[in-house]
């Protein structure tokens, strides 16, 4: 229709002229810095402390019961923010891998976060025009032993199809590496895997794509061009398919320096001046302020833990899951609800993250019977999204309004 300005699951996308600009939805950043209690403080350029040290015995120390409900669901709030934020992909990562068993150590990530977040609210991805690209870039890096804990590594990177980054990831190795060249090498099959899996998309939508992995670890790059286990035995075979891979040329390797590559940001908090660097590679850049188009916050019920909001001429319903839970929810049309179950529509929309840290969406009818109460395979948190009825849109707005006026924005 000629919009320069159009949304999609609230993130804002807008055509520049030039080519596209794509924004996360700015409401999830406000609820965190809002639900932790620090709007206004922005003097922390990082999401996470750069030299993680061990943990103290206070910090170790258990969450209240009272606390942990807060907590996880601030912490499932960051980590589906954090596809959108690649700078604080990893504290929003290492937050929730203490959802199960939060300590007052997490409720520190979570603040710290937060207070990131209030200093810097937005992040905004660049799409110029370019010409037709047949090249993925996949950009890899580890963090070998970086967890404290355990000594677990961690795997990030990111893909660039051209000048547009496609998108980035950072990941807790479930095996603990023996040296930097095995969490390198890891890093790699990971990056590879997302390679092949966006060649596979592109091939769906009937086109042909190659793929690229850089690396900055020699070592690595050692293992990968050559055949067979040689002095890493206890490297599993089933990791070296990507040896194969890389000797037939499918997945060329090829060296990149370590200052120059962007997969840094996705394994280790670093400091502002080299996320701004890494960001700008991959064609993202911070910005100030709020984005006009972005749908504002309607209304906050903490107490029932119900947010409304207006999306353009839509009034959405959603319902906040700060507890664990298997069940999808269904509303009941209570007394305790901000809007009877008789005023929504039958699409319901929940968004959440499962206790091993997978993010899912998942749209389907509320109204549909043996569906409406079904069960997930892990256990979640998150929300629930309705929309209300249009003919029931002005009514429950007054009394909404009526209800909560200092919380309308």
């Amino acid at each position: 229709k000629g919009d320069k300005v159009v949304k999609v699951l609230n993130r804002v996308i807008t055509y520049t002229g030039h080519g596209y600009e794509y924004e996360a939805d700015p409401r999830h950043s406000e609820m965190i810095v809002e639900q932790m209690g620090v709007k206004g403080s922005g003097g922390i350029t990082t999401a996470g402390p750069q030299n993680e040290e061990v943990e103290t015995e206070a910090q170790e120390e258990k969450l209240d019961p009272s606390d942990v409900t807060m907590f996880r669901g601030v912490s499932a709030r960051s980590m589906y923010l954090g596809p959108d934020r690649p700078e604080m992909l990893y504290a929003s990562k290492e937050v929730c891998r203490e959802m199960s068993d939060p300590s007052y150590g997490g409720l520190d990530k979570v603040t710290r976060i937060a207070k990131f977040l209030a200093g810097k609210p937005r992040v905004i991805w660049e799409f110029p025009n370019q010409e037709p690209q047949d090249v993925i870039d996949i950009y890899v890096d580890a963090n070998w032993a970086g967890c404290r804990r355990t000594r677990k590594s961690t795997s990030g990177g990111c893909a660039m199809l051209g000048k547009h980054c496609l998108k980035a990831w950072s990941k807790t190795q479930s095996i603990i590496a023996k040296s930097s060249a095995e969490s390198e090498l890891y890093g790699i099959i990971k990056g590879s895997s997302e390679g092949l899996g966006l060649v596979a998309l592109v091939g769906d939508f009937g086109d042909l794509a190659k793929v690229r992995v850089h690396v900055d670890a020699t070592a690595a790059m050692g293992i990968v061009e050559r055949r067979g286990l040689s002095r890493v035995r206890h490297i599993e075979v089933d990791h070296l398919w990507i040896q194969e891979q890389e000797a037939r040329r499918m997945l060329p390797i090829e060296k990149v320096p370590g200052g120059e590559n962007p997969a840094d940001l996705m394994t280790k908090n670093v400091g502002i001046d080299l996320a701004t660097k890494h960001m700008r590679t991959m064609g993202i850049r911070f910005a100030e302020g709020r984005s006009e188009a972005a749908a504002k916050l309607h209304a906050v019920t903490t107490e029932e833990e119900w947010v409304c909001e207006k999306d353009g001429n839509e009034l959405k319903i959603i319902k906040m899951h700060d507890d664990l839970r298997e069940e999808l929810f269904v509303p009941s049309g209570g007394d305790n609800y901000p809007v009877h179950n008789g005023d929504l529509q039958a699409t319901r929309v929940t968004k959440g993250v499962t206790r091993s840290g997978k993010r899912f969406e998942v749209e389907d009818s509320w109204r549909r019977p043996g569906r409406a109460n079904r069960r997930l395979e892990e256990a979640w948190v998150g929300c629930t999204e309705f929309y209300v009825k249009a003919s029931a849109r002005e009514r429950i707005s007054v009394a909404l309004r009526r209800r909560s006026p200092d919380s309308a924005r």
